[in-house]
């Protein structure tokens, strides 16, 4: 006797597989990111859903979803790696230059980035 009908256990069965290889592109740009980061010797931190799904979920990765990528960075190095992602890792930012000065300073944190095919 099976507990999970076949039709439901299919289901789950696609939605981990999608949720894989979207997790895949995810895990190949935070390893270009730290290359560019870290041949400058530049420090962040990974948190939230990427850093969990590669720690406490590393087994079964897929199982904790995420969309986005959250870094915490020295405050003294925030302006420069926010400079190398939009300049060499080709990141946007689609907020115009007083927004992103308004999210510094009262978010404490700049503004979204997202790159085309991979973080939007």
């Amino acid at each position: 006797m099976r507990i999970i009908p076949d039709n439901l256990r299919i289901n789950l069965e696609e939605r981990l597989d999608k949720t894989r290889n979207y997790q895949d592109k995810y895990y190949d740009e935070i390893a270009s990111i730290m290359g560019l980061l870290e041949k400058r010797d530049l420090i962040l931190l990974f948190l939230k859903g990427v850093a969990l799904s590669r720690t406490l979920y590393k087994d079964c990765p897929e199982v904790r979803p995420f969309g986005d990528i959250d870094i915490l960075v020295p405050e003294d190095q925030a302006k420069n790696i926010f400079t190398i992602l939009i300049k060499e890792a080709g990141y946007h930012c689609h907020k115009d230059k007083d927004l992103q000065k308004l999210y510094v300073y009262v978010a404490q944190h700049y503004a979204p980035l997202s790159k085309k095919g991979v973080i939007n």
